[in-house]
């Protein structure tokens, strides 16, 4: 995927993602990053996380950068307001969907969680993807399964977690899904957001259309945004954004869509792509 956003020639909001982007393995804010934040902030540019992650899972991020704009969670199937702490833009899945990924996950032996726009739920839970889950500040609320079924109509999304020993099992049960969506006629978007983390939303939904949410809430469009990232799941919001950054440890998909790639994040290359612009 190519880039092909057109910058306005002025930077009117900044998103980035924040895994391997913002952060580091470790997920501590690094300090150059914040003061670029802080910076573009005091130059009148407000900035927006956009990430898999749902709301609580990157709400500790957002208070410490002080952030009351709207912030792109879900993998852009969810705008949500920090301050009053609710979505105002919501794309569920559709319950059939959900239905039909989740039981073939199950069916494979795996553990999926399904997330609406403010919590993840499952039936069971195993200390591999809990502790997963927890590196990112997420959990799961487990419900029985006739509630559990209740929810697939608020869905934005249906994740599965594993470490890397279970990559290829991972691999094979989303073939599975997906080859039995489509044979069915189901519409999705599946990604994975790392490489042991897959997630699946609705079609329509990506980073870049949190971004063109967003930018319909404060009157601006794709071309005055700069958007920096790392994955495949940023790729589509790179390409289409006016300046498209890639941290130089992104992968190639990213790195393709991308207007410019800066420095690899432990670096702080998000720094250096807010400066660009300042």
């Amino acid at each position: 995927m190519p880039h092909i956003g057109k910058f306005s020639g002025k930077c009117k909001l900044i998103v980035s993602d924040i895994d391997f982007t913002f952060v580091g393995p470790d997920k501590a804010m690094l300090p150059r990053n914040l003061q670029a934040v802080e910076d573009a902030k005091k130059a009148g540019i407000p900035f927006a996380i956009a990430t898999g992650r749902y709301w609580k899972g990157f709400k500790s991020f957002a208070n410490a950068l002080n952030l009351d704009f709207p912030q792109i969670a879900d993998n852009g199937a969810t705008i949500f307001d920090p301050v009053k702490e609710h979505a105002i833009v919501s794309h569920p899945m559709g319950t059939k969907t959900i239905e039909l990924f989740r039981n073939s996950f199950l069916n494979d032996g795996m553990l999926p969680v399904i997330g609406t726009s403010y919590d993840y739920f499952s039936s069971e839970m195993d200390e591999e993807t809990e502790a997963i889950l927890k590196v990112h500040n997420e959990f799961t609320i487990k419900l029985p399964e006739n509630e559990l079924r209740k929810l697939y109509g608020e869905c934005v999304k249906i994740s599965l977690y594993v470490n890397d020993p279970k990559i290829g099992e991972l691999h094979a049960a989303v073939e599975h899904a997906e080859a039995a969506a489509r044979a069915q006629g189901f519409s999705f978007k599946g990604v994975f957001t790392e490489a042991g983390i897959y997630t699946v939303n609705a079609e329509e939904v990506s980073k870049f259309l949190g971004v063109k949410d967003l930018c319909k809430i404060i009157g601006c469009t794709p071309e005055d945004v700069l958007a920096v990232g790392d994955g495949d799941n940023d790729a589509e919001m790179l390409a289409g954004c006016g300046i498209g950054c890639a941290v130089a440890n992104g992968t190639d998909a990213a790195k393709e869509a991308a207007s410019m790639v800066v420095a690899a994040c432990e670096k702080e290359g998000f720094a250096d792509a807010v400066y660009s612009v300042l």
